[in-house]
């Protein structure tokens, strides 16, 4: 069945598309139709699909060569990518054009777009919520090889919309081949400014007045007490944010430092364990400062924030338990 298998593979994309080993067979499309009909095989020969070389599946599916940017829509700000290239290189291909998809953790740019959307990660959150929030449309291939693409439309115009039951299913419910993702343009005026408080509780008083005051960093990190924000917009904008950040960090008794020109890049593998926004998600009020504040100081960990909920990192094996545990707690007691 495997090698019968194998030769229809073959003899539908042609010799040098499909690599036979002990595993199953490893298929490399070149356009969509190919792909479509390589699943159409695997369905009619009843044998699993997985994306990518490390699939465990009988047909594995690399999508190398389906790593082309198809359109950007400069006035509707929105871009169509082919899965297989990666995050990285289509933020760099918007760069110069003077759009961007937002600011991105690096580990999200190093994966493919099809990875990002079919498997998303907790540490790929971007600072201004789920990746996935940026697809607003996809091209995907079914389990049974039927091509389908999802409307490029508001989700009450057009009924329940496949995108939502695609994404995030890790290839459970079709291959993603394709996808148009929601833009922005590059801020005319970005930069980074530090401020040094005396402890986590005052930097973190300073974060919660600055967002109740309105104001929307592109990012916000709290290290040993030091507060780091990354402003970004239009240069009216980033001026009046810089002066309600200085005036919140100065009643404090903050001290302004010298910020690198970037914020300091943080992954899980530096600092142990990852607490996302979701796990995070609850009132000011409802979180029990003082005591994830002292955890927090004691393990040298980070907290991360943007325009919506704070990320959290943290640096020792214990916390992140201690802080879901804290959260929980003050839940049920406010509940």
């Amino acid at each position: 069945m495997k090698m019968r298998l194998a030769q229809a593979l073959t003899d539908a994309l042609g010799e040098g598309r499909v690599a036979v080993d002990e595993i199953g067979a490893t298929v490399h499309p070149a356009d969509l139709p190919q792909l479509a009909k390589a699943m159409e095989l695997a369905a009619l020969h009843k044998k699993s699909v997985g994306v990518g070389l490390g699939a465990d599946t009988t047909v594995r599916v690399d999508l190398g060569r389906l790593a082309d940017v198809l359109h950007i829509d400069e006035t509707s700000l929105l871009v169509h990518a082919q899965a297989g290239i990666s995050v990285g290189e289509l933020q760099a291909q918007l760069a110069d054009k003077g759009l961007t998809l937002g600011t991105l953790p690096a580990a999200l740019s190093a994966r493919t777009l099809g990875a990002a959307l079919a498997a998303p990660r907790p540490s790929e959150m971007t600072p201004r919520g789920p990746f996935l929030d940026a697809c607003a449309a996809i091209d995907v291939v079914l389990p049974g090889g039927t091509l389908c693409a999802t409307h490029l439309a508001p989700r009450k115009a057009s009924g329940p919309d496949l995108m939502h039951a695609v994404v995030g299913s890790r290839g459970q419910a079709g291959v993603i081949a394709g996808a148009w993702l929601r833009l922005s343009r590059v801020a005319p005026r970005r930069e980074n400014t530090a401020w040094q408080l005396r402890d986590d509780t005052a930097a973190l008083a300073v974060a919660r007045a600055f967002f109740d005051r309105g104001g929307r960093p592109a990012a916000l990190r709290i290290l040993a007490s030091l507060l780091w924000v990354e402003l970004d917009g239009v240069e009216d904008l980033v001026e009046a944010e810089r002066a309600l950040l200085t005036e919140l960090a100065e009643g404090k008794g903050g001290a302004r430092r010298d910020p690198p020109d970037e914020l300091p890049v943080i992954t899980p593998g530096d600092v142990g364990h990852f607490l996302s926004q979701h796990e995070l998600a609850a009132a000011w009020a409802a979180r029990p400062q003082g005591a994830w504040l002292s955890a927090l100081s004691a393990a040298g960990g980070c907290l991360m924030a943007s325009g919506k909920a704070p990320i959290l990192d943290e640096g020792a094996e214990g916390l992140r338990a201690a802080l879901v545990t804290f959260l929980a707690s003050s839940l049920q007691g406010s509940a």
